[in-house]
């Protein structure tokens, strides 16, 4: 079962798939769509970012627009959606931002749900409505339906959020501070590597910054602005033929060896043995 929408004018773009055709998983590796996996038989071996995550069964799985994701060996029971900024906007909706960002922002790794035997019922009835969409051929019609069902998945997952007492940590004008930092470095992460590059352009201090991150993340500022390059390093790596050297001044390094040290310290290889051992693992 694999479905497309697209919307001509605009360019939105809303996919749902259970993987039975493996030629559709390329999708899955574009960085411009928002992604959200459902395991409901076994476990699933993917490779997000050339990185090995193990998705068990029962499990909801999503990842931001940079994770590139690709389906390792054999995938029963995994369904996933994918979705563009066309399609849906997530930093439109300022009163619903809270949650919708959490869940592809709230972490530097992709966040992951499991869902008990209930849930997953819930979840699973609402991946079938996706697909009953799909036979409404009136294109206006089935895009407002699509996306009212693509809300309800979201809301729904909010929900585990707010059991866990973990949403109510998030108070809005900080979390929208943080947004905003994190949405400047996907704008300038090849130009500005500094914590005080990102906090001046938000007329806030480093500081300010800092405590915000550490109050409502994982992560720190310097981390969000190093794991973006390094994700970038990956995909260019993994994705392109360019040499160690090309994709060093693209990413805004003098010098290789400044460069491939900061990869080596965050990724516990070198950017060549990286490419290297990855080729490997995608061509076995």
């Amino acid at each position: 079962m694999k479905h497309d929408f697209i919307n001509p004018e605009n360019g939105g773009l809303f996919t749902v798939t259970d993987f039975e055709n493996m030629s559709y998983t390329p999708l899955f590796m574009d960085s411009a769509l928002y992604k959200v996996f459902l395991n409901t038989s076994g476990e699933t071996r993917l490779l997000v970012d050339g990185d090995l995550k193990v998705i068990q069964q029962n499990q909801l799985f999503f990842c931001k627009p940079l994770n590139c994701v690709e389906v390792i060996g054999k995938s029963n029971g995994l369904k996933a959606i994918a979705f563009n900024k066309a399609f849906y906007s997530i930093q439109d909706y300022e009163d619903e931002i809270s949650f919708y960002w959490f869940w592809f922002f709230g972490s530097k790794y992709p966040m992951l749900l499991s869902l008990s035997e209930m849930d997953i019922e819930t979840f699973e009835n609402m991946f079938d409505c996706f697909e009953r969409e799909f036979e409404n051929k009136i294109n206006r019609v089935q895009e407002e339906m699509l996306r009212y069902a693509l809300k309800r998945v979201l809301v729904m997952s909010n929900s585990y959020v707010k059991d866990e007492g973990a949403s109510c940590k998030l108070h809005n004008s900080q979390l929208e501070m943080i947004r905003k930092f994190n949405q400047l470095i996907e704008n300038n992460f090849k130009e500005k590597h500094q914590v005080s590059d990102y906090a001046a352009m938000l007329y806030k201090s480093p500081k300010t910054i800092s405590n915000m991150f550490r109050e409502h993340t994982d992560s720190t500022p310097s981390g969000a602005i190093r794991d973006r390059i390094i994700l970038e390093a990956k995909r260019l790596l993994l994705r392109t033929d360019q040499t160690i050297e090309e994709i060093t001044y693209e990413l805004g390094y003098e010098t290789v060896g400044h460069f491939s040290k900061l990869f080596k310290n965050v990724v516990g290889m070198s950017p060549s043995i990286f490419r290297k051992a990855e080729t490997e693992v995608l061509t076995s």
